[in-house]
């Protein structure tokens, strides 16, 4: 039977993000997050010349990772929703000095295999890209406010991470 999206809502989505305890206390784990960019790694090229060379030899430099942005839907606070704004939230602690460091992993999902998997933390047939030691950078907390739009409303945050790995895990294979 054909997955349509409007039997299947979860056809839309290919990816899941599960989040460790840090962040679960501000982010929903599998919120409906609408766009997670995945952070770049870049290294410059370091130069060095010694008296015996005449050509310059180069070196890789230190990486470095990007920044990563995760999008997220607005809900009406009177269709439920009680935890104030989990985002806003998340960037307080951070600034006020309290435990914010979080790791992130966004989960590649093939659809044939179902989506949400039974096991977010090990779903089969998947591509995970770990960020560790996130935390928040910049927060939008709230969509911006206009009554003639028809579009949904998203926030943002963005976060830094310290390092990014990248995993795959094959249908029928443990990781």
């Amino acid at each position: 039977m054909a997955r349509a999206i409007n039997t299947d809502f979860y056809q839309a989505f290919r990816f899941a993000v599960s989040l460790d305890d840090v962040a679960g206390q501000y982010l929903e784990a599998q919120a409906g997050f609408n766009n997670v960019t995945i952070p770049e790694i870049s290294t410059e090229a370091s130069e060095y010349r010694d008296g015996q060379t005449i050509w310059t030899k180069k070196y890789p430099g230190p990486p470095t990772v990007s920044d990563s942005t995760l999008q997220q839907g607005v809900a009406a606070i009177g269709a439920g929703v009680a935890k104030g704004n989990p985002f806003f939230n998340w960037m307080m602690a951070a600034i006020e000095g309290r435990r914010y460091r979080s790791d992130i992993t966004i989960w590649h999902i093939h659809l044939g295999d179902g989506f949400p998997p039974a096991d977010i933390v090990n779903p089969a047939s998947s591509r995970a890209i770990t960020l560790y030691e996130c935390f928040p950078i910049r927060v939008k907390p709230d969509g911006d406010l206009d009554a003639t739009s028809g579009e949904v409303s998203l926030r943002e945050i963005d976060v830094a991470c310290e390092r990014i790995e990248v995993s795959s895990v094959e249908p029928g294979s443990t990781p």
